[in-house]
């Protein structure tokens, strides 16, 4: 993954973001679902979600669920909110690549480190000396 990053970085520069990406499955009635827990969606007040307890058993007995639910909420996030292939990009701007890795937790539950790359920023150089040179831009 490093020779990865460094290529990646030759090609495209340096990244401007670092971000680490954990959902938390256990409040999530999407786990809940695809641990097969059934769940009315019409009737859903507080009292009929499943405790803490029951949650967290539902989810380490099906660890595909947590593994499921990781992948669709990454997938959204790197879609939607970071607007990677988005004509207007996502919150950060128009993003020219990412590079994520996922890591699992001494529990199990897995989190996603990513680095960003914004289209149209600063190469390093460039960056260094305006940082040095130009007061305004500091």
């Amino acid at each position: 993954m490093r020779n990865e990053i460094c290529a990646v970085i030759i090609r495209d520069g340096i990244p401007l973001l670092f971000i680490m990406i954990n959902p938390v499955y256990l409040h999530s009635p999407i786990v809940m679902m695809y641990a097969s827990k059934e769940i009315n969606i019409k009737n859903f007040p507080p009292e009929n979600f499943p405790k803490t307890t029951e949650r967290a058993r539902l989810a380490h007995l099906d660890p595909s669920a947590v593994a499921k639910y990781f992948d669709v909420t990454i997938r959204y996030i790197i879609n939607t909110i970071i607007g990677y292939n988005q004509k207007d990009g996502g919150i950060f701007g128009i993003i020219k690549n990412y590079y994520g890795v996922v890591e699992y937790q001494n529990w199990g539950t897995p989190h996603c480190y990513m680095l960003i790359w914004l289209r149209g920023a600063l190469d390093l150089i460039t960056l260094w000396k305006k940082l040095k040179n130009d007061n305004d831009f500091r």
